[in-house]
């Protein structure tokens, strides 16, 4: 911007921040400020997104407990169906009725994982249901019944500490005999799913 008369005082400002926006438009940089606002924008980002991926890494793990209280249910209902004698006298049609295994309870020692150890599982009966766990697990897992006959019920369920905080989740499937039917199994209830 050139004047035409240099008293003009407007004129002179005007001519003097074009001079100096011509020079910062030559340097590209960033300011201080410009750097400081966006480490923090990528650092809230960060926190949301890392609080995002493990709630997922949790979320997967939960289909462990998901699965194997489906196929205790089914062994269970199975193990009601099945004829069983104890010295030669027929026994009355009941649910099984397992204690938690494995017993120590879940992130003992700190460690969510519990180990594969094959034998616990027979010790503790789940052979009669053809369960048992030969991998890595996030949850031991036990059933509770009561009743025979009709009356019989059971509640399957398994537990874990995904973030080894001390507060359990629990996943349950309930069975129960229904007199036209025969044995049925409930949906899941969760309790503290992700803790």
């Amino acid at each position: 911007m050139v004047c035409i008369d240099h008293a003009d005082i407007l004129c002179a400002v005007i001519s003097k921040l074009m001079k100096v926006y011509n020079m910062r438009k030559k340097q590209r940089g960033f300011t201080l400020i410009e750097l400081m606002i966006v480490v923090a924008i990528l650092g809230i980002l960060a926190a949301t997104a890392i609080q995002g991926y493990r709630r997922f890494l949790w979320k997967s793990k939960t289909t462990e407990a998901i699965i194997n209280l489906k196929q205790i249910a089914q062994s269970s209902v199975v193990y009601y169906q099945s004829e069983r004698s104890k010295n030669g006298v027929a026994q009355p049609n009941t649910f099984p009725s397992i204690v938690f295994t494995p017993a120590k309870p879940p992130c003992f020692g700190g460690v969510a994982l519990y180990k594969p150890d094959y034998s616990e599982w027979k010790k503790a009966g789940w052979e009669e249901l053809n369960f048992g766990l030969t991998k890595a697990h996030y949850y031991r897992y036990r059933i509770v019944s009561t009743g025979v006959g009709k009356n019989a019920v059971f509640r399957a369920e398994a537990q874990g500490d995904l973030d080894c905080d001390g507060g359990f989740s629990s996943y349950i499937v309930i069975g129960e005999v229904d007199s036209e039917i025969g044995p049925t199994v409930s949906g899941m209830i969760v309790v503290q799913g992700l803790e």
